[in-house]
């Protein structure tokens, strides 16, 4: 049983790391266009909102 959410588990991890990469390149390329002092500030809110939505 323990195997099997472990597997889960793992699994969420790297759906999540696979989202949060593209909104990293998404950010990165919008910052470009806007400004970098506010590339960081929409970093930490779409890994919150990332987060939020797979773990709520």
């Amino acid at each position: 049983m323990l195997l099997g959410i472990d597997q889960v588990h793992l699994h969420v991890i790297s759906i999540q790391s696979v989202i949060q990469w593209n909104i990293f390149i998404w950010v990165t390329e919008i910052g470009h266009l806007i400004g970098h002092k506010h590339v960081s500030y929409l970093w930490h809110v779409c890994m919150r909102t990332t987060t939020d939505i797979l773990f709520c």
